[in-house]
């Protein structure tokens, strides 16, 4: 089986859902908090959360259609590239567009970026691929 097609999809669609969340939270004018309630939960990053968790959902379950003796192995690997590379991706937009005008130093922001959603995406990745 070769996984390029869905790997690609299922980045495209995490990506604009990435951009749609940046849009909601900060440009829609809808009035979204900064942070849910009294906690130090950013609405942000737990709509980001929510959104890799239910595309990783949707991807894994798509391969083990496609091939139902695929290994978790593989499983949690293509969903981490899934992740990496829209955050990769929606980072860059981020920091060269969103961010442009900020005085920060925008190389080691992208890598510990992406640092986090590596880790990020290997947690969300295994505890979906343990429970299909």
């Amino acid at each position: 089986m070769n996984p390029t097609k869905p790997i690609l999809l299922y980045t495209s669609v995490l990506l604009i859902l990435f951009c749609v969340i940046l849009w909601v939270v900060d440009y829609s004018g809808l009035g979204i908090p900064e942070y849910i309630g009294n906690t130090k939960y950013q609405t942000y990053t737990i709509a980001m959360f929510i959104i890799m968790a239910l595309v990783f959902i949707v991807f894994q379950n798509s391969l083990l259609k496609q091939q139902p003796s695929l290994k978790m192995g593989k499983l949690i690997g293509w969903s981490v590239l899934v992740g990496l590379f829209s955050q990769g991706i929606y980072q860059i937009f981020r920091q060269i567009w969103i961010l442009r005008h900020e005085n920060n130093n925008k190389l080691s922001d992208y890598f510990l970026s992406l640092g986090a959603s590596i880790i990020l995406s290997v947690f969300i990745a295994s505890s979906i691929s343990f429970e299909l």
